[in-house]
């Protein structure tokens, strides 16, 4: 079987609809990122400002698919928090 008779008969998978709890602050961690902040500072500022709690290995991943999208900077905002 080539290539072209595999795409015919296969249909590709979708990614899931989950969303990333990291995306709303996307350009905030980039802007950290940018600054020289390690992914460790990044992680506690995630969980000690914002309550969003993640490993170094999900902020990691995270990045590596954002980090060079130019569609997803800009464009996420952040929640206010509520007091």
């Amino acid at each position: 079987m080539g290539i072209e008779e595999f795409i015919q008969n296969n249909d590709p998978q979708k990614r899931s609809g989950r969303k990333s709890k990291m995306l709303p602050y996307l350009d905030n961690i980039l802007r950290l990122r940018n600054l020289g902040f390690s992914q460790k500072q990044i992680c506690m500022y995630l969980e000690t400002e914002e309550g969003v709690k993640v490993t170094q290995a999900a902020l990691s991943q995270f990045l590596a698919i954002h980090a060079d999208d130019p569609s997803s900077e800009e464009t996420s905002e952040a929640p206010t928090k509520e007091k």
